[in-house]
């Protein structure tokens, strides 16, 4: 949860700052706390999908194609890894669909 929350702290200040060196650092935080979380954890659609959103996000800004292609790999995973019912498997679907 540390490096998570180190990440979202990362993204907030790129988003109001405009410093792609945060988003960079927000991602690699996101992929080591996804690291940490394998399959059967139970918060591993969450770094899934905060990966895919940052991912998504950096895409946005120089328009790097693969990081949009990874981001919808990811949010499919999160989304498959969410088991129906789940509280955020609506929103796992939003994101989703908003990265195709």
């Amino acid at each position: 949860m540390s490096l998570n929350s180190l990440a979202v702290d990362l993204s907030a200040r790129c988003n109001r700052l405009g410093n792609m060196e945060d988003l960079d650092e927000a991602i690699v935080l996101y992929r080591e706390a996804l690291n940490l979380r394998p399959q059967g954890h139970p918060d591993r659609s969450m770094s899934l999908n905060n990966l895919a959103n940052e991912l998504s996000a950096r895409y946005k800004q120089p328009g790097v194609i693969k990081d949009l292609d990874v981001a919808i790999a990811l949010a499919g995973e999160a989304l498959k890894a969410c088991a129906q019912g789940h509280p955020d498997r609506s929103k796992w679907l939003k994101d989703l669909a908003r990265h195709l």
